[in-house]
């Protein structure tokens, strides 16, 4: 009993300090997750002691993250994918072919294992939607051409994103062979066009019967199965667990509104997800940057991050003007919530030191606070120049 007490108080202590500090810096216009990082640094074991990172809340991280992966997945529609058109591709593309390959190069290059190489260059890859999104919408850009090209490449970007996750997941539980890396390919292209369109299919179709159901939330209920069970098969099969959730999302994203699927699912993500972030900022031990080396190494990284984005995706849309490119590749730097789990399943899975773990957690935080400062300069450079046109 005395042990259940300490928990209940600790998960109190998690949802309280998350919930206080996500609050003030939504107040002073930053990302909530930045905030609950960062009291999770704070009570967690390397400072003031008041959690513990032991396995039941690392379990309740997991499923956090599987909900978080879900409510995105809710949001990406199959029809809306294809039609954002050549220039969002090509944004994506270029957006996670060069962070990928400078992460893992940089990494080579201080003679770290391929296995931990591979891991950075997947954490630097995708783009948060979520982050993205609330900063173009507090600049009143949401309705411009060019934020639906950022919006629409920073979603394939993350389905990129789990593909190269899943590919790096399975490559690191075994030896590097190219039969094997086309072999996890295959697995995960397969897995992925599997899902979303035969259970798109399967959904237009059939989804009309949900509404048959008699007992209270079926639909909802419904949905949440299929998320577990594909998380879990995703798993199985030697792919990443949030893999599934986010697939299972993009199948009922044809009938999320019709059984207001991310309505319902917003109270658990509200409570849940905060927990994930402060988890992932307790594992991190604040005294490795007291290493200069260690926090160089994190500030080059993070420059990495910054401008292979830059470059990559402005590269893409250099034709429509170099304003239209610097605000496509500031958008496309915040790596937010994507590259913390990866950087959490890379760490479950004891692929890399504690200290590369802190520097992947430095870049997700540095780049998100990066882009709403920069956006905004951006943003108000374009306005004067399209004013003095006029």
């Amino acid at each position: 009993m005395e042990h259940l007490a300490a928990t209940l108080f600790e998960f109190l202590i998690i949802v309280v300090s998350a919930k206080l500090v996500g609050e003030l810096f939504e107040h002073i216009h930053q990302p909530a997750v930045v905030g609950e990082l960062l009291v999770g640094m704070l009570i967690g074991p390397h400072a003031l002691g008041l959690i513990h990172t032991n396995d039941f809340f690392l379990i309740l991280s997991e499923f956090a993250v599987i909900f978080l992966l879900f409510q995105v997945g809710l949001e990406t529609r199959l029809l809306d994918m294809l039609k954002v058109g050549m220039k969002s591709f090509w944004v994506a593309v270029l957006g996670v072919v060069l962070p990928f390959m400078a992460g893992y190069a940089y990494l080579s290059a201080l003679n770290h294992d391929y296995k931990t190489a591979l891991f950075l260059g997947a954490a630097m890859v995708a783009t948060s939607v979520g982050i993205t999104a609330r900063v173009l919408g507090d600049l009143s850009f949401l309705r411009n051409k060019t934020s639906r090209i950022i919006l629409g490449a920073a979603v394939i970007d993350d389905i990129l994103g789990m593909i190269i996750l899943a590919m790096v997941a399975g490559l690191s539980q075994g030896e590097f062979t190219v039969p094997g890396l086309v072999m996890i390919t295959v697995k995960a292209v397969s897995f992925v066009v599997l899902v979303v369109v035969l259970g798109s299919i399967a959904t237009k179709r059939y989804g009309h019967l949900l509404s048959r159901l008699k007992t209270r939330n079926m639909p909802f209920i419904i949905a949440m199965m299929i998320c577990l069970g594909l998380s879990a098969l995703a798993q199985i099969i030697g792919l990443a667990a949030i893999i599934g959730a986010f697939l299972a999302g993009m199948v009922f994203a044809e009938v999320r509104e019709d059984y207001q699927l991310d309505k319902k699912l917003e109270p658990m993500t509200d409570l849940m997800v905060p927990i994930f972030f402060v988890i992932m900022g307790a594992g991190v031990n604040t005294r490795l940057f007291i290493n200069t080396d260690i926090l160089v190494i994190a500030l080059i990284v993070t420059l990495i991050a910054i401008l292979t984005k830059l470059v990559g995706c402005g590269i893409a849309v250099f034709k429509d003007g170099w304003h239209t490119s610097l605000i496509v590749g500031i958008g496309m730097v915040p790596r937010g919530e994507v590259g913390l789990i990866i950087a959490a399943i890379g760490a479950r899975m004891k692929i890399f030191p504690d200290d590369i773990y802190a520097i992947i957690v430095f870049m997700c935080m540095a780049t998100t606070l990066f882009m709403p400062p920069f956006m905004k300069l951006a943003v108000d450079a374009k306005n004067h120049a399209a004013a003095r046109q006029k």
